[in-house]
């Protein structure tokens, strides 16, 4: 069993009241949602959230243009792996797709 597809999508839901912290305010909850499927038919999901609404075209592309080219083929229970490939270690963890192949 290997992952054969990852998808992105965007989504926005609009708040009734804004909401806010010490740090931003927001008129919308955004998220993007992230469907994993392997090549048994095996179906994961993940979001990354809460993000600007400006932000949700940059992180769908960060994960179709870079991040599903290190991890589809591979196997879907190789956390650590798959984490090392994506994120990096170290002081380089922030600097994506720098991790070991």
């Amino acid at each position: 069993m290997r992952i054969s597809d990852i998808e992105a999508f965007k989504l926005s839901c609009p708040l009734e009241e804004e909401a806010y912290d010490a740090t931003a305010r927001w008129r919308s909850f955004d998220t993007v949602l992230i469907k994993i499927t392997t090549s048994n038919g095996l179906v994961g999901l993940a979001d990354i959230a809460p993000l600007r609404k400006e932000q949700l075209d940059i992180f769908e592309a960060v994960i179709k243009r870079w991040l599903e080219q290190l991890v589809v083929g591979e196997g879907p229970y190789d956390l650590e792996r798959n984490w090392r490939r994506m994120i990096g270690r170290g002081s380089s963890a922030y600097a994506l797709g720098i991790g070991e192949s």
